[in-house]
């Protein structure tokens, strides 16, 4: 049973389709269209929408209920694992007091809570892995991952190359590309079977998939990812001539892209974008708009616009998933993160995954693995919100209860030598 639950579990992970019920009207999901004429309009009400992914999430949280019941005294032989539950628990009561002092509708402070449940049942996820790996071990979640990440980069690069046409497979592509992106790092430096077929074909499918894509942040989160890999192996005298070249492909890619992306230099770049981003931006009366296309515009507006909201909210946040509702915005990027929990719901968030590696039985290695963490949640946060992914979260659970297993392993060793 257990095995099957592990193998839908991370298929839907990765195949993170939608089932609507059209019928029943809610404000369960908030998002922005476009009017007849073009402008962007929000719409205050759409479908309930449920993904396969919240059945198994809840299946899981429910044995993870069922194995303290039927073992109270079960001993996992490290600190961090209860005190990672008691920041989960400390976290989600802080971020539901905040939504339920929040002066908005009834139906949107529960359309908030429902988001915050789903974190909540994704967190959870963290605690079921750690079970499932001191029992059985980690091989057979990594050879899923690997199996996966092969079959979804042949999928991307079909869709890529227009052979094949799918919105259930690729929803949300930024976090489709981000979830292949953090399961390559995750295997690159963890997986032990380096001659396996589906590795090798995973080294090679996955990177054609991510830069084919067309969408400029996964493809710079990989760049950046893997850019680092290999500055962190180089030699010390090899390091500076890697910088220089990379600096060099920088400067040609800016210098080439200037202009490129509106030719019409004597056109207001404002025009077509919403008329607050618009208003906002001539404000700044910033000279390189007619540099930047239509998305990179509407991008920077959107930055801005959260710093200034988040200043106004900067310790406690406005609630979680609470800015459609208070300021009809969305950041779509880390931002929201912080416009919504504040710096103390930051914080709290952040505790839950302290000391985390990717290499968490090598120590030199661990700082480097925990570096690369920290450099794909920073360049993935620039381009959409990677705490906010649930795809991406889940998978961040099962590399954070993958390195507390190891380390509890490095315990026990150390503890019955």
């Amino acid at each position: 049973m257990q095995i099957k639950i592990i193998s839908l579990l991370l298929l839907f992970v990765f195949l993170n389709f939608e089932i609507d019920f059209a019928n029943i009207q809610s404000s369960l999901r908030i998002s922005q269209g476009f009017d007849e004429q073009g402008l962007l309009v929000s719409k205050s009400q759409m479908s309930i929408s449920i993904k396969p992914l919240d059945f198994i999430s809840i299946i899981c949280f429910l044995l993870n209920i069922i194995n303290f019941i039927k073992y109270p005294k079960i001993r996992l032989h490290t600190i961090g694992f209860y005190s990672r539950i008691n920041s989960i628990l400390l976290f989600t009561c802080y971020a539901l007091l905040i939504i339920l002092i929040q002066d908005i509708e009834s139906t949107q402070k529960l359309t908030a809570i429902l988001y915050l449940g789903r974190l909540f049942l994704v967190l959870n996820l963290y605690i079921y892995f750690y079970i499932y790996f001191s029992k059985y071990g980690a091989d057979y979640v990594l050879s899923n991952i690997l199996l996966y990440s092969v079959i979804f980069s042949l999928f991307g690069l079909l869709i890529n190359f227009g052979i094949f046409k799918s919105a259930l497979l690729m929803e949300n592509r930024s976090d489709y590309y981000g979830l292949l992106i953090l399961s390559f790092l995750f295997l690159l430096t963890n997986y032990n079977n380096k001659n396996n077929i589906f590795y090798i074909i995973t080294l090679v499918v996955l990177p054609l998939s991510v830069l084919t894509s067309g969408k400029e942040g996964p493809i710079l989160l990989f760049l950046g990812a893997v850019s680092f890999l290999i500055f962190n192996n180089l030699q010390s005298r090899l390091k500076l001539i890697f910088m220089i070249l990379v600096l060099m492909c920088l400067y040609l890619l800016i210098v080439n892209g200037v202009g490129t992306f509106n030719s019409d230099m004597s056109a207001d770049p404002l025009i077509g974008q919403k008329t607050t981003y618009a208003d906002l931006l001539r404000n700044y009366n910033f000279s390189f708009l007619n540099l930047l296309d239509s998305s990179m515009i509407e991008r920077l507006a959107k930055i801005i616009l959260s710093f200034t909201y988040i200043s106004d909210n900067f310790l406690f946040g406005i609630g979680f998933w609470c800015s459609i509702f208070i300021y009809d915005f969305l950041p779509d990027s880390i931002l929201q993160a912080f416009l919504e929990l504040g710096l103390i719901g930051i914080l709290l968030f952040v505790r839950i995954f302290r000391k985390f590696d990717l290499h968490p039985r090598d120590k030199p290695k661990a700082k480097m693995g925990f570096r690369l963490i920290t450099i794909f949640i920073l360049l993935a946060g620039a381009s959409f919100n990677v705490f906010y992914s649930f795809q991406i979260l889940t998978m961040l659970c099962i590399i954070l209860a993958y390195s507390d297993y190891h380390s509890s392993l490095a315990y026990k060793e150390i503890r019955f030598k």
